[in-house]
């Protein structure tokens, strides 16, 4: 993934729910005050997280072993 023209820093966070997105921002603002958010996607629900899947409570029921793609 990259990132190019006058929005060029993207950050990736997991957080527990959207009710901590206003406080990282705010965190983000105190430590970086020029930083601007100009965009913000929200996934509510991740199928897999680090390897494992995940059922619909958020439970590991199994996992993605990694694997190298074949050269």
């Amino acid at each position: 993934m990259s990132v190019s023209g006058s929005d060029n820093l993207l950050v990736m966070v997991r957080l527990r729910g959207l009710h901590a997105v206003a406080p990282f921002e705010a965190h983000l603002a105190e430590r970086f005050p020029h930083l601007k958010v100009s965009d913000r996607t929200d996934f509510l629900h991740s199928r897999k997280r680090m390897g494992r899947l995940l059922d619909t409570t958020g439970r590991a029921v199994g996992h993605v072993p990694f694997s190298l793609p074949q050269v």
